[in-house]
């Protein structure tokens, strides 16, 4: 099954929200994770896809929830990525020493570098933390940051993930799945929007697990469309999308009914 599953580089799979949706999606992710020296696909699961879902105040400014919309998307994916790399090995840190070099690059502060995988898992915690207390207190109280006390903006994640198949020797392309259990805000949503409408390259595959009518918006945070066919494909794992159609079916029928 997980050649047919793997089969789209950027896909919209649908599926009811349940147990056995997520035990499967994490299995698949367990036989296909990250090894040293392997050419083998590997599926990273992400269960935590995005900021959570709050009311936003007209008076926000939307730019900058996209901004931390986007920034922790990226350190979402580069932490699911880093956090299954074994820290203890004394050859990581050669292998990974060019990653280290691009993360420091794109610190804001260069206060102190990045020297081993230690370091940059804490600082991609750190930098996670930094933009969800972002996130909640210009939403409660309209706290704006300045761009010079961020800890690091706008990795780019396919530059990353470029560098991380060649720090593990992996010239196979990386399969992040976004498993979408519970609601997230609207510009996380638009943020892995813009995931799908740049079609990413042959080194990364998006697919999002949702159930059919749980995908809130096909915009993007550039006010752009993502389409099917066009950005990505479908696929079903169990008849939800079938029983949602006949539903949708059944209310413009009564509609018709209700005008006619």
């Amino acid at each position: 099954m997980i050649c047919n599953f793997t089969n789209l580089l950027i896909s919209i799979i649908r599926s009811y929200n349940n147990n056995e949706r997520t035990k499967f999606l994490k299995n698949i992710a367990n036989l296909h994770g990250i090894k040293i020296d392997s050419k083998e696909p590997i599926v990273i699961y992400l269960e935590n896809i995005g900021l959570s879902k709050m009311n936003v105040s007209k008076d926000l400014d939307t730019n900058k929830l996209a901004i931390i919309a986007e920034n922790y998307l990226t350190l979402m994916m580069i932490n699911s990525l880093i956090m299954q790399i074994d820290d203890n090995n004394p050859l990581i840190d050669k292998r990974f020493k060019e990653i280290f070099d691009y993360i420091n690059m794109s610190k804001i502060k260069r206060d102190s570098d990045i020297k081993s995988m230690g370091d940059l898992k804490r600082f991609i915690e750190y930098s996670l933390n930094y933009f969800y207390d972002y996130y909640l207190n210009y939403l409660e109280y309209g706290i704006e940051k300045d761009i010079q006390d961020m800890p690091v903006i706008f990795i780019n994640i396919e530059r990353f993930v470029e560098l991380f198949k060649k720090a593990i020797n992996n010239p196979n392309h990386i399969t992040f799945l976004f498993d979408k259990k519970d609601d997230i805000a609207i510009f996380s949503t638009k943020a892995i929007n813009d995931l799908l409408g740049s079609r990413i390259n042959k080194d990364i595959s998006i697919k999002i697990v949702c159930e059919p009518e749980k995908w809130e918006t096909f915009l993007t945070n550039n006010k752009q469309f993502v389409e099917a066919t066009h950005d990505y494909g479908t696929m079903e794992l169990d008849d939800s999308f079938k029983n949602y159609s006949r539903t949708l079916r059944k209310k413009w029928e009564f509609l018709e009914d209700e005008i006619y």
